[in-house]
């Protein structure tokens, strides 16, 4: 019984370790997300690509997320506005890289299926009326 709880409890610090570890090595990502490329946003101190890979990209994804799904202050865009936004911030709020990859993937029509139905959802889930501008 005693050999079995200590394994069990040595399993459990190694899983600890090993999260702590990757938690650790990622938080650069968490920090960094609202960093521009061109060095505007915050934290200060970095720009470009010495701003952690993992930021850029989630730095993209969360603009993507906002834009085509809307939060409770933006109704959602459709997709030519979303594919002129990211044109517009490329090199300066995004990744050159990250950006031209997701104006490709939106111009050949991978997100269609979240334009198609973006404002019905987004009415429904604020449940409010919107007009699209």
């Amino acid at each position: 019984m005693r050999l079995r709880l200590k394994l069990f409890l040595a399993a459990e610090y190694t899983l600890f370790a090993i999260v702590f570890v990757y938690l650790y090595q990622t938080s650069g990502h968490a920090v960094n997300w609202n960093k521009h490329y061109d060095g505007n946003g915050f934290p200060e101190g970095i720009n470009g690509d010495d701003i952690p890979l993992g930021a850029r990209v989630l730095a993209v994804c969360d603009a993507f997320d906002v834009m085509a799904n809307g939060t409770i202050c933006q109704v959602p865009m459709d997709k030519e506005k979303v594919i002129k936004k990211f044109k517009d911030c490329t090199r300066t709020q995004f990744d050159p890289q990250i950006s031209y990859a997701i104006i490709k993937l939106l111009e050949n029509g991978t997100f269609d299926d979240i334009f198609a139905n973006n404002l019905a959802n987004y009415k429904q889930k604020y449940n409010i009326a919107t007009t699209v501008n």
